[in-house]
């Protein structure tokens, strides 16, 4: 699979949210129950260079900075080897665990 480009996590979680931009754990559940992540549409409009990689460590092995101005979470640092090849420096991190992560 692939990982949701930003703009349609935006557009799922304004689905799913009752106010702002965040959502409940109750809301996270529903959205995640019962979205449609099969959607033609939704697929189609993923991003061609995104993809997504499943860490089989408790520690993720790498660490993160904010982009300022963008909000945007990359990774700027790989601690453990076996992550090389895996994840690069710089690439932007969408979620974490299937939890989208917003504008930090």
């Amino acid at each position: 699979g692939q990982a949701p480009s930003t703009g349609q996590v935006t557009e799922i979680v304004k689905t799913f949210a009752q106010e702002g931009n965040t959502l409940s754990p109750a809301q996270f559940y529903s959205m995640i129950k019962t979205f449609d992540w099969a959607n033609e549409q939704f697929i189609s409009s993923m991003a061609e260079n995104a993809y997504e990689v499943t860490f089989e460590k408790e520690v993720l092995g790498f660490t993160v900075k904010n982009t300022e101005g963008t909000g945007t979470i990359i990774v700027n640092r790989i601690v453990d080897a076996e992550n090389e090849g895996k994840i690069w420096l710089g690439d932007t991190v969408l979620a974490i665990n299937g939890a989208p992560l917003g504008w930090v």
